[in-house]
């Protein structure tokens, strides 16, 4: 009987750990969820300008969307992305500028804690751009 009960008072116990220790994992990348531009700078050859509208980006595990809307109307695309760690490169699949389609875009990236993700690099052969994002969801 005594040897029942610890063979029972085990699996118990054991039962017990099991579930408490089963919490869904966060399987997402670090870079899936919802971000808001809050900065930006745009550098061409002749000029440099800052961010005057914010914008929103979301990505999946490999899909991104962005959009914002303007005083000169809305402004949209997305497609997919890869993430090696260090580079992160946009395919875009759709835009609002038809001239955008088909383009690899390459990004140095830099992410702080799960909160604030720094990219940088050639949008074509005459833009630099460097932005800003902060996670929202």
């Amino acid at each position: 009987m005594v040897m029942w009960m610890r063979v029972l008072f085990c699996a118990v116990l054991t039962g017990v750990f099991l579930i408490l220790g089963c919490e869904p994992a966060d399987n997402r990348g670090p870079l899936e969820g919802a971000w808001e531009l809050r900065e930006a700078t745009y550098t061409t050859p002749d000029t440099s300008m800052g961010l005057d509208q914010t914008m929103v980006k979301i990505l999946t595990a490999g899909h991104f969307a962005f959009g914002r809307q303007g005083e000169e109307g809305p402004f949209a695309g997305g497609g997919r992305y890869e993430f090696d760690g260090e580079t992160y490169t946009e395919i875009v699949e759709y835009h609002i500028d038809p001239q955008a389609l088909d383009q690899v875009l390459t990004f140095d990236i830099e992410i702080e804690g799960d909160s604030v993700w720094y990219h940088s690099g050639n949008v074509g052969e005459n833009l630099f751009i460097e932005e800003v994002w902060h996670r929202i969801d």
